[in-house]
């Protein structure tokens, strides 16, 4: 056997070898379009395809929540909001198809695909959608606080005592009120949905 070495542009040493049948046999890095994550194989176009979803899903919802906004914004903060929730399931089943579990791991994932034309403008369209997402929300919080629907609390106000909440430890509905001689409390209160 011998062994034939090349060196190419901007990639690591690539070592095939040719058998004394003359039938190539590659030793080097695997040019699969396959990755493995969390023990299953996730091929590019899977990767490319979860992420066109995920991005156009996220589209049609900021779309329509840009409509609603446009006829009332006090009507979309206090009746239609839950539609950005939609934004929740986009997400849960991108993960899953892509066989992770944080954002963390589905960027990962994401590059060892993007020397791939295709994985990179899927990235890039769901980082765009991200950002216009993150304008929107901006854009609603600013016109509530030019309303004065929406007053923001500062050290000192009274709390309101009651605002609804699920406590989902023991997934019954409550009020801040409830917690009022609770000592220390944290609330955590999700506004991104990734």
């Amino acid at each position: 056997m011998r062994c034939i070495a090349l060196i190419l542009p901007g990639i690591a040493r690539i070592l095939p070898r040719i058998n004394n049948t003359g039938v190539f046999r590659w030793t080097g890095p695997s040019l699969s379009r396959n990755v493995m994550s969390g023990g299953a194989v996730v091929g590019t176009d899977q990767v490319k395809g979860s992420l066109s979803q995920l991005s156009q899903g996220l589209e049609d919802i900021l779309t329509n929540a840009r409509k609603y906004v446009t006829e009332s914004t006090e009507t979309f903060v206090t009746q239609k909001v839950d539609v950005l929730a939609g934004a929740i399931d986009l997400y849960s089943d991108c993960y899953k198809s892509l066989n992770v579990t944080t954002k963390d791991d589905c960027e990962k994932l994401i590059g060892r695909h993007f020397k791939y034309a295709d994985v990179q403008d899927g990235f890039e369209d769901l980082v765009k959608v991200e950002k216009d997402w993150a304008v929107f929300l901006e854009d609603v919080d600013r016109k509530l606080a030019a309303s004065g629907i929406d007053k923001p609390l500062r050290v000192g106000d009274p709390g309101l005592g009651d605002v609804s909440l699920v406590d989902v430890r023991r997934d019954v509905p409550v009020t801040l009120a409830y917690y009022g001689g609770a000592g220390t409390l944290l609330i955590v209160l999700l506004r991104q949905f990734s």
